[in-house]
């Protein structure tokens, strides 16, 4: 679709970046040479969008659309810690798949991403002003703002989500691309290259109904005994005993305990500790 082009430093002049937080006193020799990409409407795009390949190899510094953007394709930032082509939309945005770096994208309406929404590494800002919509969410030490709702599973490692859906990558990624990806102690970067490459040819990389987190698909509950939970949680460690329940082995009564035991991912709507049925 056709658009028209503006050097950052007519942009900077006519107040059209006062909501972005980059500091463009750092830019100031190449303020006649990078430009703005200026969409007027709503817009859709069927190419990739590369954000740091349009920062660096086009000297576009940023996409203005006014209007909704649909993108039939990826949106990714490769670059975790200079600059990539930004990106505010006034409407809403919508794509396949969304990986935020260092690049600032500020969406003032909902975003819609048909698989999964990265935010990684803390040089980067993403603000969305409506609603998250998308099959994951998952942020690396991002400074994400969603003041919407967030109708996604969840994956996360820090604070940044607090009680997250997921917090490993073995419960996510396909067991081919967790073999792939992720090193002895089953880390990954979410800003990882080879990761972002995947995201961006559109390779499949995730389990599939991450997002299927309800009650309703709890696996069935059994009763078991403690020889059943003994291997389950006696490599964890113990603040007053050798593991969880060692001094369980001890009791007389042991045989007789019996052990709610649901085996795989369980949303419980409530949990009554006291109830002794």
């Amino acid at each position: 679709m056709s658009f028209k082009t503006l050097p950052l430093r007519r942009a900077l002049e006519t107040n059209l970046l006062d909501s972005l937080s980059t500091d463009y006193d750092l830019f100031d020799e190449y303020l006649d040479t990078l430009q703005i990409r200026i969409y007027e409407g709503d817009t859709v795009l069927n190419e990739f969008l590369d954000l740091n390949d349009l920062y660096t190899e086009q000297d576009i510094a940023g996409i203005i659309v006014n209007g909704n953007l649909v993108v039939n394709a990826p949106i990714i930032d490769f670059e975790p810690d200079t600059y990539s082509c930004f990106l505010l939309v006034s409407g809403s945005l919508t794509c396949t798949r969304l990986a935020a770096g260092c690049a600032e994208i500020l969406v003032n309406g909902d975003v819609n991403v048909a698989d999964v929404m990265v935010a990684y590494y803390n040089h980067g800002n993403i603000q969305v002003a409506g609603d998250l919509n998308a099959e994951l969410l998952i942020i690396d030490d991002h400074g994400a703002t969603i003041k919407g709702n967030i109708n996604a599973a969840t994956f996360c490692r820090g604070w940044q989500i607090p009680a997250a859906d997921y917090t490993t990558w073995k419960s996510i990624l396909l067991p081919e691309i967790a073999t792939q990806l992720l090193d002895e102690d089953h880390y990954l970067f979410a800003g990882d290259v080879r990761f972002l490459k995947l995201l961006g040819e559109g390779t499949p990389v995730f389990k599939p109904s991450l997002q299927q987190l309800s009650a309703d698909n709890n696996p069935a509950p059994q009763v078991v005994g403690f020889d059943t939970i003994k291997p389950l949680v006696q490599h964890l460690p113990g603040r007053y005993e050798d593991y969880p329940m060692a001094m369980v082995e001890k009791m007389p009564e042991r045989d007789e305990l019996k052990f709610l035991f649901y085996n795989g991912t369980t949303v419980l709507e409530e949990l009554d500790l006291d109830d002794p049925a």
